[in-house]
């Protein structure tokens, strides 16, 4: 820390003395909100025990289901705390709600005592203006998406879903990201095996997942109810302060925020572009790269170029042209989008109309 300046030029990053606010946001996001924290608790709460003034919580997405029985979220949180009272673990809050990304993770709330102490250092806690739980401030670095074979089956068929769940948990800050899949694969042709051994594979060569397969619903509860054991002994010996520095924790804000970031134009637009029938993936990628990455600079190309605007810029193809004049169409013909009439039918004059039926009915 003393040497901090020298290592990085002369610039001023602050030094370990607990003057966190000197350390620089971006480079330590989302660390500081955490140290920050530590440094704004009264004294004495920075050296009570971690589980006195928080509780551990469980969060389960309010969309996750099981196959084969109708297991909603409901009912998996009521076995799952069932299971935590029966081992030891009652003291953990199983939360209901929806999550941004993952099926579920875990977390720690203030304790009701503690909510407005911790408030004042930009911990919050307690209940929101409906009188509802509040989302846990700190997440402890763990996140596990679940899926049932069926599920993962038809979610790596469709491939764009598969992507953009592991590119959202990838990107949401929680440095433990566990991929489970509970059933057997044997159901499946050889195949099939192979490409969804082969996208497991993926998730924990390529990108760090731990990788976990279950038989069974009974072993996910069983597979939760042990990692929730481990997290809760885990901080069982640390103090506060040493609690919220531990590395991988982030704020429920942090993992919304980097989840699910906004879009920019371009993407949001070449999403759109999609839906021009006959418009693939790669026409649409020329398009963005030619700079026509805002609606105002398509449609300036659409003014300047007519039906053949897009002819060069399109993928290689004997229907480059048509498909220039189609995309033109799209955006200028009022008649485009309208959808065609069905040709009117006279209906016979012996069939009767429902108040005639009523009015001659005995």
């Amino acid at each position: 820390a003393d040497s901090g300046a020298a290592d990085t030029g002369g610039a001023d990053t602050g030094t370990w003395d607990g003057g966190y606010s000197g350390w620089p946001r971006a480079d330590f996001a989302p660390f500081y909100e955490l140290a920050l924290a530590v440094e704004r608790l009264e004294p004495a709460l920075r050296d009570l025990s971690f589980w006195k003034v928080f509780q551990p919580v469980l969060l389960v997405d309010s969309r996750e289901k099981m196959a084969h029985g109708g297991y909603n979220a409901g009912v998996i949180a009521y076995t799952l705390y069932q299971q935590f009272s029966a081992n030891g673990l009652a003291d953990v809050f199983v939360d209901k709600r929806e999550v941004p990304v993952g099926d579920y993770m875990w977390g720690a709330r203030p304790r009701a005592e503690y909510v407005q102490a911790l408030k004042a250092a930009g911990i919050e806690g307690g209940l929101n203006k409906r009188g509802e739980n509040k989302p846990p401030w700190i997440l402890l670095g763990r996140c596990v998406e679940r899926k049932c074979a069926d599920d993962f089956f038809g979610t790596v068929q469709n491939g764009t879903h598969y992507r953009t769940q592991v590119e959202a948990m990838r990107r949401c800050g929680l440095p433990h990201l566990t991929y489970l899949v509970d059933g057997s694969l044997d159901q499946f042709d050889e195949k099939q095996r192979d490409r969804l051994a082969g996208c497991l594979s993926e998730l924990e060569v390529v990108f760090g997942f731990h990788v976990v397969t279950l038989a069974s619903r009974e072993s996910t509860y069983e597979y939760l109810s042990l990692s929730t054991r481990a997290i809760v002994d885990l901080f069982c010996t640390r103090s506060v302060s040493e609690g919220l520095l531990t590395p991988g924790l982030v704020t429920w804000s942090h993992l919304e925020n980097e989840s699910h970031p906004c879009k920019p134009v371009w993407s949001t637009w070449g999403q759109m572009l999609l839906h021009v029938v006959g418009v693939s993936e790669g026409a649409v990628q020329n398009m963005l790269d030619h700079g026509w990455h805002t609606p105002r600079a398509t449609l300036n190309a659409l003014r300047k170029g007519g039906e053949c605007f897009a002819e060069e810029v399109l993928e290689t193809g004997k229907k480059r042209r048509k498909l220039s004049s189609d995309i033109h169409r799209f955006f200028t013909s009022s008649e485009y989008a309208r959808p065609k009439q069905p040709p009117r039918t006279s209906q016979p004059n012996t069939q009767l109309t429902q108040t005639q039926q009523l009015s001659e009915s005995p």
